[in-house]
């Protein structure tokens, strides 16, 4: 399938007509990322829109000083970025791609020389991608409710890291999306992704996954987890449990 037959499939143009659905196809650029590379960051400039054509997004929240938080994956034709493209806002969230990923890439001036040229476009695209958003964001925002958990721990472990001795640190908080510790060495901060297992001693992992450095602060960082399991989020919440003792429902 071509990109102008896998975006004419597309729920965001399916109201355009058929000549204006072709000529909005055409301004779509194509990107490749990498596993793990980033897309944008929060706070970015809000110049394009994004659709997934092969591959996954994360978007994440990686505010210096709190927990990562997993706010979304999105896969294949699904839509991204594009509240801040209409809204001219700087990004809230950071994007990175999970796995190799391609993506169909639409640039916001572009879009907005084409709805001048073509009397109605931009009303007509505002109409159909506001709606859009609200439904696609909703169901995000859900999302984040039903499986985000960010708990309080404040235990010691100890931190594991390929090719690297261990390290004793606190375990501020543990989300799906990282973690938060404290009580780094000053010169703990690996250049790139690689596997991290958080211990409670030399035999028992409580979580072992691929996992960067998305933030230091000084002895403190934040940890992302760049990969997932199909039962991670009851990975975290056994270990949640071995170390707080909380009992954390998990969605079947």
């Amino acid at each position: 399938m071509t990109n102008a037959d896998f975006l004419d499939n597309l729920d965001l143009f399916q109201e355009l007509p058929t000549d204006l659905r072709r000529l909005v196809s055409e301004l779509f650029g194509e990107e490749h990322f990498e596993d793990d590379q980033i897309v944008f960051r929060a706070g970015d400039p809000s110049r394009h829109l994004y659709v997934v054509r092969t591959g996954a997004v994360v978007l994440f929240s990686d505010r210096v000083g709190e927990v990562v938080a997993l706010k979304a994956r999105v896969e294949t034709g699904s839509v991204f970025g594009e509240v801040g493209v209409l809204e001219g806002a700087g990004r809230t969230l950071s994007a990175r791609a999970s796995g190799p990923t391609t993506l169909l890439v639409l640039d916001g001036r572009s879009l907005l020389e084409l709805a001048g040229a073509y009397d109605g476009l931009a009303l007509r695209l505002s109409k159909v991608a506001l709606r859009y958003s609200f439904e696609n964001h909703s169901s995000r925002i859900e999302l984040a409710r039903r499986r985000e958990a960010r708990i309080r721990v404040g235990a010691q472990i100890e931190l594991r890291i390929e090719r690297r001795e261990p390290v004793t640190a606190t375990l501020e908080n543990l989300s799906l999306g990282g973690a938060c510790l404290a009580g780094l060495p000053e010169n703990w901060s690996p250049d790139q992704a690689s596997r991290v297992s958080l211990a409670i001693d030399r035999e028992t992992a409580l979580v072992s996954v691929r996992a960067r450095v998305a933030w230091r602060k000084n002895d403190r960082i934040g940890i992302a987890f760049t990969e997932t399991f199909d039962d991670h989020e009851m990975r975290v919440a056994n270990a949640l449990h071995r170390l707080t003792g909380l009992v954390l429902s998990v969605p079947a």
